[in-house]
């Protein structure tokens, strides 16, 4: 019996079955696929259309929106990474609606990945596993949610991916065109996520490594590199030393303090102070005298154990499903340089995000996003793989169902958690907030979503002038809060808590209650002074 291959064999199974399928085998695959995944990010977008902006999204729009008046110093002030607000501002000018400008410039970044995707896989492997490497990151629960949500992270995944794409297509014929088309990809990542500058020095080291072996990569290349290597560390080098008040732009002072921080150790810091607390646990133990009990054995492999909660916050943004195929197409793959220099690369970003990991003692799937993305290719030759494979008869068809189900409808199954139940009282507060008579009172609360609702301008400075004042203490202890309102002469408190039977707002002895709103999950608690009290009455609005 002829054995199964991991690319399509017309020679096998019913000629209709190859003709029906031909496109798997063919680069229509692409297409099919960014139709598909189009389809998913826009039935997403339209069932959260009442969906609040995410926290961070908020500082995006804000920066969106004083770039769009034309305020590029306030802007900056906001956050200082001002490609996404730029984007954002562009979109808006076509979408009304900030949120949703955001949350579709995060759907488009995610499909437009899908293609160097493709082309990576669809050069290692076939287009058959490419189609499946793009179909199990369409499906992936997390990008999913990414779709919904605004964050810098789908545009840094974009172009790091065509980065990766422009660096391996260099590797295979290193013109100077090809080199150069790399170095300049490899800016962008960083426009967007402060990680992003390790493809800045790590593709021009490799392509010098590589001339020690490769004739190929020698002469021209190797000098464009060190060029490449040495006119970022000048300019760095400058800003740094000549105009260090320059450095908060794009966040060049986190990229400065990260370097610092690995460069003398200081990331571990926090590692020894957790390792010291560790240590004092050993006395609270039964027999404190005695060797390897809990403080002992987690102080001695401490490293370990944030080791495996990086390896397990990875698998977790790549789906548990997919460790199956992933080792099935690692194990069964051919290396070579283009698959050896992503590795190595995901080597370098893991390395990176394991010093990150220790330095803040927390990380989350956002941060290994793109970590895991570059795993996907091996994930799409482990379903061709597993596809390929021709159980007995009498269980082909079970086979079959239970790889469908475990690859597509387990995924999908997470789709009902990305749209459960949105924030919908913070829009509704803003737009009772809107369109009250006091809603150019000075206000102090503890929800952003209001007042960006609400079209009321902050800027997170908490400056004595500014409409809005925003108060979320770390501990949640509100006690304080009509003090700190008088003392900022406030007229309007605004607080959001969870919507439960003991949800109850802090006393207040000067400050009325005027209205209460609530959704399922949230209620909100509008208190003000007599004089705003009156002024927000039902009696008051215009037109009663």
């Amino acid at each position: 019996m002829k054995k199964s291959t991991y690319f399509g064999n017309h020679e096998e199974g019913p000629r209709r079955r190859n003709r029906r399928l031909a496109w798997l085998d063919s680069p229509d695959g692409l297409y099919v696929i960014l139709g598909l995944s189009c389809l998913l990010k826009l039935a997403l977008l339209i069932v959260t259309l009442d969906k609040t902006p995410n926290a961070d999204g908020i500082r995006y729009i804000r920066a969106a929106q004083e770039l769009a008046s034309g305020n590029l110093e306030g802007s900056l002030r906001i956050y200082p990474m001002p490609v996404l607000p730029a984007l954002m501002a562009g979109v808006h000018l076509l979408i009304p609606d900030w949120a949703l400008s955001g949350r579709i410039l995060s759907s488009v970044f995610i499909v437009l990945a899908q293609i160097p995707l493709y082309k990576i896989t669809q050069g290692w492997f076939g287009c058959r596993a490419a189609f499946f490497a793009c179909l199990a990151f369409t499906l992936q629960p997390f990008g999913n949610e990414m779709s919904t949500l605004i964050y810098r992270g789908p545009g840094h995944l974009l172009f790091f991916a065509w980065a990766l794409r422009a660096m391996l297509r260099a590797l295979e014929h290193p013109s100077t065109t090809r080199l150069a088309a790399a170095f300049l990809l490899s800016i962008l990542p960083a426009a967007f996520r402060v990680e992003g500058a390790l493809l800045i020095p790590f593709f021009p080291l490799s392509v010098m490594g590589l001339a020690l072996k490769d004739k190929r990569f020698r002469g021209r290349p190797v000098l464009l590199s060190a060029v490449w290597v040495l006119v970022p560390a000048a300019a760095l080098f400058h800003v740094w030393h000549v105009s260090p008040q320059s450095l908060w732009i794009n966040r060049m002072d986190d990229l400065k303090r990260m370097a610092l921080e690995i460069w003398h150790l200081k990331f571990l810091d926090q590692y020894k102070i957790i390792y010291e607390h560790l240590r004092g646990m050993e006395s609270l133990g039964p027999l404190p005298t005695q060797d390897q009990n809990f403080g002992e054995i987690a102080r001695h492999f401490l490293w370990l154990i944030y080791l495996i909660g990086l390896i397990q916050t990875v698998a977790r943004t790549l789906y548990p499903v997919s460790l199956i195929p992933l080792a099935v197409g690692l194990r069964s793959a051919r290396k070579n340089l283009y698959q050896g220099y992503t590795l190595s690369l995901w080597l370098a970003y893991f390395l990176l995000l394991y010093i990150q990991l220790i330095k803040k003692d927390c990380t989350g799937e956002r941060f290994v996003w793109t970590c895991a993305f570059l795993l996907y290719p091996w994930v799409g030759h482990g379903i061709s793989l597993i596809l390929a494979w021709k159980p007995p008869a009498d269980f082909r068809r079970l086979f079959k169902w239970s790889v469908v189900l475990m690859l597509a409808i387990l995924p999908l199954s997470k789709l009902p958690k990305t749209v459960e139940k949105p924030d919908l009282v913070s829009a509704k507060a803003g737009q009772w907030l809107r369109q009250s008579p006091c809603r150019n009172l000075k206000i102090l609360g503890n929800d952003y979503r209001i007042p960006l609702s609400a079209g009321i301008p902050f800027d997170y400075k908490n400056r004595k002038d500014a409409p809005y004042w925003h108060f979320d203490p770390e501990d949640k202890d509100y006690s304080t809060v009509e003090k700190l309102a008088q003392r900022t002469k406030r007229d309007l408190i605004l607080l959001k808590f969870p919507n439960k039977k003991t949800a109850e707002p802090p006393p207040m002895s000067l400050y009325r209650l005027i209205t209460t709103m609530k959704d399922e999950r949230r209620v909100v608690f509008v208190f003000g002074t007599p004089e705003a009290a009156f002024l927000c009455s039902p009696g008051s609005e215009p037109g009663r």
